[in-house]
């Protein structure tokens, strides 16, 4: 006949292998709960890790709590955003030294005119 259930809190260490081949090794709280007849765990805290190829546990960092100050002031920052469209650009690179040669092939591939007298753009038809 098994014992019956202490229903009360077991704490227990427990190694948890990692693909990395480090081994997290962790603290889990438990509790029985006989009308659904399984065990609940309660909580699990990570106490150290070994590292790949080393058998010395390395304390790992403890974790912040949600009302500790973070280490860094926040700041508000504001964001604006600028609708910029094509002849924005265009004058953009109109307003730059190189403003007249830029704005003239600008015109010739958006425009369809051609220097020649020929669009690349249009058939012999038109």
């Amino acid at each position: 006949m098994p014992a019956k259930p202490s229903c009360q809190i077991k704490t227990s260490v427990i190694k948890n292998p990692q693909k990395n081949g480090d081994t997290y090794i962790l603290e889990r709280r438990t509790i029985y709960d006989p009308e659904k007849k399984y065990t609940k765990v309660l909580s699990t805290k990570l106490i150290a890790k070994n590292p790949k190829g080393s058998q010395i546990p390395v304390p790992t960092r403890p974790k912040r709590g949600k009302n500790s100050i973070p280490d860094t002031k926040t700041q508000i920052v504001t964001a604006k955003r600028n609708h910029i469209g094509m002849m924005d650009i265009i004058g953009h690179i109109g307003s730059t030294y190189l403003g007249h040669a830029v704005r003239a092939v600008v015109a010739v591939f958006l425009l369809g005119v051609s220097v020649i007298g020929k669009s690349p753009f249009r058939s012999a038809a038109f």
